[in-house]
Order: structure tokens, then sequence, then C-alpha cells
């Protein structure tokens, strides 16, 4: 195994224990690793978003060849269902505009894939679509940031700048950098956005 292999390898465990601790943290346990105050909960819309979307860009990583980095891929979309459906139980919310968006968006990609054949094609728009569903997470980790959990989403990062160092870059194309580089933004600016203190707000 070289040391893209290991780097890609290390990404893919690092989301199954991201996933791990977020599972846990929906269930509202009191680990001391979940550091929890209150039970996770999702929102539903988005993370049924993000399951599609996350089958949709591991099947296009797959095809474009990324190879060391497809296990990060294919980590999230399990993660991603998996979260999914427990947000039927555990989640919040129902299905606003944005939601109806990019669920739309996630469907017109899939045809893109089906209707042109490529890959990526599919990718750049599930990335778009993507950065759309995390808008209402976003949202809800600023105005309730205790329905989050903060040390997920800081596995999250790392293990989207371990996913970074998977990539070969001297022979690396577009498609195969951009999820990486898209996923590592996204997660960050969610575990930073959760550290940034609150103002008070008066009684």
């Amino acid at each position: 195994m070289d040391v893209h292999a290991m780097f890609g390898a290390v990404a893919g465990v690092l989301v199954f224990v991201e996933f791990g601790l977020y599972i846990l943290a929906i269930y509202g346990r009191d680990y001391r690793l979940c550091a929890l105050r209150v039970p996770t909960t999702p929102n539903r819309a988005t993370w049924f978003i993000w399951a599609l979307l996350g089958i949709i860009t591991a099947a296009s990583y797959w095809a474009i060849g990324a190879t060391d980095t497809v296990w990060y891929a294919c980590a999230y979309a399990i993660g991603f269902i998996s979260v999914a459906i427990m947000s039927i139980w555990y989640g919040e919310g129902g299905v606003d505009t944005l939601d109806i968006f990019c669920l739309l968006g996630a469907m017109v990609s899939a045809l893109f894939w089906w209707k042109f054949n490529s890959p990526t094609v599919a990718l750049v728009m599930t990335m778009t679509i993507d950065a759309c569903g995390m808008v209402p997470t976003l949202r809800k980790i600023w105005t309730k940031p205790e329905s989050e959990n903060a040390l997920a989403w800081s596995v999250s990062a790392v293990a989207s700048a371990s996913n970074i160092l998977a990539i070969s870059w001297v022979s690396a194309s577009l498609p195969i950098v951009a999820y990486p580089v898209y996923m590592a933004v996204a997660n960050m600016s969610a575990a930073l956005l959760l550290r940034v203190p609150r103002p008070q707000r008066s009684s």
C-alpha cells in the first residue's frame, strides 16, 4: 500500500468513526466521547438528499477511476444512508423550498448522468446540489448548535484533510480533486461554526 492509498484508507475509517459518534449522539446517549448536552436531531430532508447524492457521488467516483479516494466517498454514502433512515424517527424539520430544490436537483443530476453517460457531469452537479443541501444544516448549526455534535463534525474535518492527502496530485484530474476539496471546505466550515461563540441573548 502506497502513501496515497494509506491516507485514503485512513479517511474512510475516520468517516465511519464520525458517523458512529453522530449516531450515538442522535440516540442521546451520555457518552463522554460525544460531549452531549441534548440529543442530536438531524434535518430529515437534508440527510435524505445527502443519501441520494452520496450514492451518485460514490458511483461516479468509482467510474472515473478514483481508486485511492473512492473509499472516502463510499464510506460517506453508507453514513448518509444510515443517518437518513434514523432521521425518520429522531430527526426534525420538514420539506421547505430549498429542500425541494435540492431533491429535484439530485434527480436531475442522476438523469444527466444516465442521459450523457458522463460521471464527470454527475460529479460536478452533485457537488453543487450537495452544497445547497448543506445550507439548512449550517443554518441549524448557527441557530441551535446544541442540536449538532461538534466532535463528530471535527472528526469529519480531519477525515476530509486525510482524503486530500490521498490524492496523487501529479496525475490527478479536476474531477478527482474537486470532491475532496469541496468536502474539506464544507466539513471544516461546519466544525468551525460549531466552535464560534454565540452572542449572549438578552433576557
